[in-house]
């Protein structure tokens, strides 16, 4: 019988920003308190949301500090841009000056992003959902503290590991309750993140399976489409 083992990872899909549609700079809104105290960011916001909107949109019409077709050819970066929705959430790596503003996971996903929905597909996100979000993204949009973020963590593991509920770990800290509440979500979606991990032993390479999917009762096997499967 094969021993290896494996663990095995529940999060919400709704678990970031999201930069589908039309105006995906509008996702960064949040940042602006943060430009405030980093002026490397703040020099670097503008051409990055600027390059941003124009390489969504349909027209050639060049923002202030943004970039269309004959800036991507003149760095040899042709087709670019894509003049429509982004149809994947890698793709925002394109643009230059996004180094500045996309994070990486460990596992090197854009985490912080949502998934782009295949085509055909939908996925209405609304705020991301706290337990699943990233510790920096809910700093970067809540404006808290290294301290008082590694406070959240300590409270968000509590509640994960079932030693106090939502209201008791937050009871200290009202103020902080309600600023979570507007900007993340409590409630889970019916959208789910499964990640699969062997566990790095001698011999056996270290493996990750991850899907992503709706989930509902009214599914029925045949019927489950999924927003992402990948092995790294």
């Amino acid at each position: 019988m094969d021993e290896t083992a494996v663990e095995v990872v529940i999060r919400d899909m709704n678990a970031g920003i999201t930069l589908s549609g039309y105006n995906p700079g509008a996702a960064f809104n949040f940042l602006t308190a943060r430009l405030n105290d980093n002026p490397t960011l703040k020099q670097h916001f503008d051409p990055f949301r600027d390059r941003l909107m124009d390489y969504t949109d349909s027209d050639e019409l060049l923002r202030p500090n943004g970039m269309e077709r004959a800036d991507y050819e003149t760095m040899k970066l042709r087709p670019l841009p894509r003049n429509a929705p982004l149809q994947f959430r890698e793709e925002i790596l394109w643009i230059p000056g996004s180094e500045y503003f996309i994070r990486p996971d460990s596992g090197g996903r854009l985490a912080d992003i949502n998934l782009v929905p295949p085509r055909g597909l939908r996925f209405t996100a609304s705020r991301p959902h706290f337990f699943s979000a990233s510790l920096e993204l809910i700093q970067d949009k809540c404006d808290f503290t290294d301290r008082e973020t590694e406070t959240i963590a300590e409270l968000r593991q509590r509640i994960i590991a079932g030693e106090s509920s939502i209201e008791e770990a937050f009871s200290h800290y009202p103020l902080w309750y309600e600023t979570l509440k507007k900007q993340f979500s409590f409630t889970e979606s019916a959208y789910y993140t499964l990640e699969a991990k062997i566990s790095p032993q001698e011999k056996i390479p270290s493996r990750r399976l991850l899907v992503s999917l709706r989930l509902s009762s009214a599914l029925g096997e045949q019927n489950i489409q999924f927003y992402e499967w990948i092995i790294l």
